[in-house]
């Protein structure tokens, strides 16, 4: 299943449901609008690191999906534990199967995948313990998380981040990104949390190519299909 442009609905979501922003342990009804919003992101998200792009204007409330996992051995006994209207989502990255948890999904394509734009990120690590490796998080409804081989997509209007796990914790593999100033002129950034990057100090690099590179690399990926509890 490909990935299919949901441009439109993005201003119908955000007009509906903007005052889901906010607190994502709790759950969140399904919407009655022609769109089945039940979570609606109007804020990129890029990383604070140093030397990725977060325009100074935008203010990314701190995320938590609230789960208590300690007493968890596996992803059924977490599932077990959503509230109503939760989504949860199974996957592989590389050869480890991952859950997702979301606290709300919406309409991803025409063929009825639930989509989302924030999940808690959980694997069970080599020693068969529980791993909780916090969340990922796009910008909005018009992006939607994705994922291909060993990777986890979050994007938004002026940034893509591209998420692995490594070393048994989930990282950054790879983020551009881009920055206007009052004027309109446009700086890019380019960051890994992995490896060095061909990059000024700051993460500052010439052009557009690696944001249009990984741009085109998570359209190219799949919408993350979200089971909804009931």
């Amino acid at each position: 299943m490909k990935k299919k442009c949901i441009m439109i609905i993005a201003a119908a979501v955000a007009a509906s449901l903007s005052a889901c922003v906010g607190n994502s342990s709790i759950a969140v009804p399904e919407a009655t609008t022609p769109v089945e919003s039940t979570v609606a992101e109007a804020i990129d998200e890029p990383s604070t690191q140093s030397g990725a792009n977060r325009p100074e204007d935008e203010t990314i409330p701190e995320e938590k999906i609230d789960i208590d996992i300690s007493d968890c051995k596996d992803f059924d006994q977490v599932i077990d534990k959503l509230a109503a209207d939760m989504g949860y989502a199974e996957i592989k990255m590389g050869g480890t199967d991952v859950l997702l948890v979301t606290p709300g999904t919406f309409k991803g394509d025409d063929q009825g995948t639930r989509a989302a734009t924030i999940a808690e990120v959980y694997w069970i690590d080599k020693d068969n313990n529980l791993k909780d490796g916090g969340h990922v998080r796009s910008g909005g409804t018009a992006n939607p998380l994705t994922a291909a081989g060993d990777y986890i997509y979050a994007s938004g209007h002026h940034y893509v981040k591209r998420y692995t796990l490594k070393d048994d914790s989930l990282m950054i593999d790879l983020e551009a990104s881009e920055k206007f100033d009052e004027k309109g002129n446009v700086t890019y950034y380019l960051y890994s949390e992995l490896r060095d990057v061909d990059a000024e100090a700051n993460g500052e690099v010439k052009d557009d190519s690696a944001l249009n590179d990984l741009n085109k690399e998570m359209w190219e990926a799949d919408i993350i299909g979200f089971t909804v509890k009931k």
